[in-house]
């Protein structure tokens, strides 16, 4: 079974555009993963720092139009309001 990478590490690797994409993408799955472990656990800090860093990674051009659709692919699975 595999483990979530720590939040620092997958934060900065969506805020990193020149990490690989593949490294990217993943990163962006295993935060929509600690969104759901986190929104059963009740921790409401975690979940906004998530949707903060998809959006900002979202924003940034530099990532490409691939991967800023599986962004905006990922905060739409999350079903947030506020993303």
């Amino acid at each position: 079974m595999w483990t979530i990478p720590p939040l620092p590490k997958l934060y900065s690797c969506i805020s990193d555009p020149t990490e690989p994409i593949g490294m990217r993408m993943r990163a962006a799955y295993f935060l929509r993963q600690q969104y759901a472990n986190s929104s059963a656990n009740n921790e409401d800090e975690v979940l906004v720092d998530i949707i903060e860093k998809l959006c900002g990674a979202l924003h940034q051009r530099e990532h490409g139009s691939l991967l800023r659709h599986e962004f905006a692919y990922v905060l739409g699975q999350i079903r947030d309001s506020n993303a």
